[in-house]
């Protein structure tokens, strides 16, 4: 009887609890650099509506009765770039139309798990563009 125990018992750990382990460290790996992904995400979503409402401000013209306010066409897109080039950014800004500009920016962040299986950083892209409208100047009864 106690060699039949000692043979079932020879301290092999079992394929199975080696692939949940595996298993175990890849969902944590997904959970965390999966943050760090929506981390990303956020920043570049940020800094491309901040950097758009930066290059919405220089305008060629002010808003009239008959027409509405125009972007500078380089000072718009030169005002944007700047904001990003302060904050670090990667990104880019045109002026699409004279009362829109549009802005692109990519963030990455540093994996902590997934660099084991060699993705050493998550990246993501957003755009952002700001329309100039033209209000109400006058109060209607």
């Amino acid at each position: 009887m106690t060699r039949i125990r000692k043979q079932l018992e020879r301290g092999e750990v079992s394929e199975l609890a080696i692939v949940i382990v595996v298993a175990l460290f890849l969902v944590i790996g997904l959970v965390v650099d999966g943050g760090a992904k929506m981390n990303a995400a956020a920043e570049a979503s940020a800094t491309a509506q901040d950097a758009a409402r930066v290059g919405a401000q220089p305008l060629e013209s002010l808003p009239s009765d008959t027409q509405p306010a125009q972007l500078s066409a380089s000072g718009a897109a030169t005002a944007a770039e700047s904001y990003l080039a302060q904050a670090g950014a990667t990104g880019s800004a045109r002026v699409i139309d004279p009362t829109t500009i549009e802005v692109t920016v990519t963030s990455s962040e540093d994996t902590v798990f997934l660099g084991l299986i060699g993705i050493h950083s998550v990246s993501a892209t957003r755009t952002a563009r700001v329309d100039l409208i033209q209000g109400q100047t006058e109060v209607l009864p």
